[in-house]
């Protein structure tokens, strides 16, 4: 359901309202920030049951008409940008009077921020034709141009519902700005020359037939071919992928040549779809209501089998915009949600722009049901930079680290310097609850937030997994699949000698077939005074070299090599955190001491960034993790301990081990491990 119904009752609340357009979801004289703007309005009388038609006229545009459905009527606006002037026309069929109202608009285009990229992928020998219906032959056109105008049309519906959506969760007028150059504009029938969508033309290599493969990845084909087409995706982009070459093979019953995906890949963010429904889109405003509506059967034979239990063009319409919309929110950090587009809510796609549809009269937005983006998905946008206003309180902070967690005697903390926005609970892939911490101002976000253990007892329902997801406003999420056996199983840890102590959520070892590889966890307490940490890397990070105040040393994993960093400690200085980069394993890593000294960055810059630092009132005494000895750290967390809790540095005796309270394997100057107890 959609979580704003009360757009649909503004009018209704004045028994004398007039029987001129009203207008629910704007106020006049806003500024927007997209091309094509949704209104939603009543006409006419409220009570009775009418058909009507209202005629939207704008000084320098064509005029354009939608339909009244039970007083409901919905309308998409083109703008110039500056100052527009609407008038909204409207003969009541019963009363057979005029009634006009007048919306103004200004139209600021954002062009600081980061634009949607529209491509359309095509093989080395494509005939550049798309599938449709054997009943369109004789007047349809299905080539690469009418493929362009299309995409360009559904591209700025998708523009104008974020807009909406975005305001209905009070987030303002934020919505993706779409590439444009100066170009003939299809998105009106006069076709004038205008400001619009800039759709990529980008080959592959790859023929029709080795797209078409089953053993073909078109995501990551079309990932190279974007790599290989240069600017502008030769840097971080985000791009709405549509696959030319899809066809439908009535001898298998399958789409060849489709794929339904969104995420990235390095500085690429891509969500594709195939071209096996276009026939079902709109090439312009003109033809939106017509299209949005039609119930005609789509050609089985020809475009494929029935989908989502119906076969009507409109439906298609709905399954093929709508699911590429839902891999484009992948694309710009969206993971699925309870409902809505992100959750298969794009069945109902259509009724976002119209006030009816086969079957159904006056959809009010509150009937729209899954045609929304869910409150999480506008938390996340609201912090995306591709959603920015110039007018934002908030100043975006530049680190890009991902949250971190960490145990202590009462919960879990979870920090981010960046900001945290959002909190979810998970059961069985279902939402439990969450929490919005989003705010217009920096400082009202917090960095550093606790989850009692009470609030994890409640939550455990009948000893199920929950899964906890943290978003910062860098629109970078940490997941824990099981936070109870995060805790169960790696805190606390108690020692004769060392007393309680903690570990942090441990980094890398993502996607990592541990079992397979040959990786060997380490374990390390700093018992005595450090006087320098010697930290070696290349390409990744490889291992570390401890330096006591009482000459012993201690190596970790491949300790050894020209390529290194000396951090050494004065006056007592002790680590204040860490930054690692990590995915699969560690990439690289600088540490920071209290006094502000770092010591410069160590091994590569891939993967993610996260800053571990202890909850507030804790120490770091320790790291641990997991490396291969002869290579790099596969995994890397920290330990820590209460500050009334914590250990007092002993001049040390003994060996290097005397300086090590470890856990698994600890790695000796040779290079070879030592199993400690």
């Amino acid at each position: 359901m959609n979580e704003d119904s009360n757009i649909d009752k503004a009018s209704d609340n004045t028994p004398n309202y007039s029987y001129a357009p009203a207008f629910t979801n704007v106020e006049d004289n806003e500024i927007v920030h997209q091309k094509v703007f949704l209104v939603i309005g009543r006409a006419g009388n409220r009570q009775t049951y009418f058909e009507g038609t209202v005629v939207v006229e704008h000084e320098d545009l064509p005029s354009l008409q939608y339909p009244i459905s039970n007083s409901h009527f919905k309308a998409l606006v083109m703008l110039v940008p500056g100052y527009n002037n609407f008038k909204f026309n409207f003969h009541d069929p019963v009363t057979q009077n005029f009634y006009t109202s007048e919306l103004h608009l200004y139209y600021l285009p954002l062009l600081q921020n980061p634009p949607l990229h529209l491509a359309i992928l095509v093989a080395c020998d494509s005939e550049e034709i798309f599938d449709v219906p054997r009943y369109k032959d004789d007047y349809s056109v299905n080539t690469l141009e009418k493929a362009i105008e299309k995409f360009r049309c559904v591209a700025y519906l998708w523009q104008a519902f974020t807009s909406e959506q975005m305001n209905r969760q009070g987030f303002g007028r934020r919505t993706f700005r779409i590439e444009e150059n100066w170009l003939e504009d299809t998105l009106l029938q006069s076709r004038e020359l205008s400001s619009t969508a800039k759709v990529h033309i980008v080959r592959t290599d790859k023929t029709v037939n080795e797209l078409r493969s089953k053993d073909c990845n078109i995501y990551n084909v079309f990932l190279e071919a974007l790599k290989n087409y240069g600017s502008p995706f030769n840097k971080i982009c985000y791009v709405a992928g549509l696959i030319l070459d899809s066809h439908y093979d009535k001898e298998t019953d399958t789409v060849l040549g489709h794929s339904s995906l969104g995420g990235g890949s390095g500085h690429i963010g891509l969500g594709i779809f195939g071209s096996q429904q276009i026939h079902t889109w709109p090439t312009c405003l003109e033809e939106v209501v017509a299209c949005l509506t039609d119930n005609t059967s789509n050609d089985p034979l020809r475009c494929g089998s029935k989908i989502g239990g119906s076969n009507s063009n409109f439906r298609c319409f709905n399954y093929s915009a709508g699911a590429m919309l839902h891999n484009v929110g992948h694309c710009l950090s969206l993971t699925h949600s309870p409902s809505g587009i992100m959750n298969n809510g794009y069945q109902n796609f259509n009724r976002a722009f119209v006030s009816w549809e086969p079957g159904r009269r006056g959809i009010a937005p509150s009937e729209e049901k899954g045609a929304h983006w869910h409150r999480f998905d506008c938390i996340r946008f609201r912090y995306h930079p591709c959603f920015r206003l110039p007018n934002d309180a908030i100043q975006y902070k530049k680190l890009v680290d991902s949250p971190t967690f960490y145990y202590t005697q009462s919960g879990v903390t979870v920090k981010s310097e960046s900001g945290i926005i959002l909190v979810e609970y998970w059961i069985d892939n279902k939402i439990k609850c969450y929490k919005d911490y989003s705010s217009d101002y920096l400082d009202e976000i917090p960095n550093e937030l606790l989850i009692s253990m009470k609030d994890i007892g409640r939550s455990n329902v009948h000893n199920k997994k929950l899964k906890v997801n943290i978003i910062s406003t860098n629109c970078k999420c940490t997941t824990i699949e099981d936070l109870a056996g995060f805790i169960d199983n790696k805190n606390p840890e108690y020692h004769r000698l060392q007393g309680t102590f903690y570990r942090s959520y441990e980094i890398g070892l993502h996607g990592l077939d541990v079992a397979n590889q040959d990786t060997q966890p380490f374990s390390i307490i700093f018992k005595s005074t450090i006087s320098r940490i010697v930290m070696y890397g290349s390409t990744f990070f490889n291992g570390f070299k401890f330096v006591f105040t009482n000459g012993h040393e201690t190596k970790l994993v491949h300790a050894e090599g020209d390529n290194k960093r000396v951090l050494s400690f004065y006056n007592g200085d002790t680590i204040s955190k860490i930054y690692v980069r990590a995915s699969t394993w560690i990439d690289g890593m600088e540490i920071e001491l209290k006094s502000g000294i770092k010591s410069g960055w160590c091994g590569g810059y891939g993967g993610e960034l996260y800053i571990l630092s202890p909850p507030a009132n804790h120490s770091i005494v320790g790291f641990y993790g997991s490396g291969r000895k002869d290579h790099w750290l596969d995994s890397f967390g920290i330990k820590y301990v209460r500050k009334s809790d914590e250990i007092t540095p002993s001049t040390g005796v003994g060996g290097s081990n005397s300086n090590v309270s470890s856990k698994g394997f600890v790695f000796n100057p040779n290079g070879t491990p030592d199993k400690n107890s």
